[in-house]
């Protein structure tokens, strides 16, 4: 992937920062977060997801290079749609767009890319994660708080 990072000419994402957004909340205050994992426990385990990343693009608006599915796998649609009924559900802000996901590879890209992969690349999972986002002076640092398998 360097090289569409390159060629974006956007500032790479660091490997152990690449992650798939189920559900952005913004700032949570610590009082908060106690609601938020009763939110996921309500889930129970996720399950096996197998997601293909097709595509590789630049998003014009928030200027991030992005690895994108042609199709989201059910079983993510619906954790994510059990996971935003939850939190809603608990008065939590979350985005009412339709989920799309994405990997992040890197952030204020100054050129446009779309383009078809090769060969799909494979990300599965059997668990999702809550994370806290901490903004740095070398970028976001990103600190598992809780898991679900």
């Amino acid at each position: 992937m360097r090289p569409f990072v390159l060629a974006s000419g956007g500032r790479a994402i660091p490997a152990r920062n690449l992650h798939v957004t189920l559900a952005f909340l913004g700032q949570v205050l610590e009082s908060q977060l106690e609601v938020v994992k009763q939110c996921a426990d309500r889930i129970g385990s996720c399950g096996p997801i197998d997601l293909q990343f097709h595509r590789v693009e630049v998003w014009k608006r928030s200027r991030v290079l992005s690895l994108v599915p042609l199709a989201t796998p059910p079983e993510l649609s619906e954790l994510v749609e059990r996971l935003k009924f939850n939190l809603l559900s608990e008065h939590f802000e979350v985005g009412r767009e339709e989920y799309r996901p994405h990997l992040t590879l890197a952030r204020d890209a100054k050129k446009r890319i779309d383009e078809v992969l090769p060969n799909p690349i494979a990300w599965s999972t059997r668990q999702f994660v809550l994370v806290q986002s901490e903004t740095t002076a070398s970028g976001s640092s990103y600190t598992v708080l809780h898991y679900w398998e």
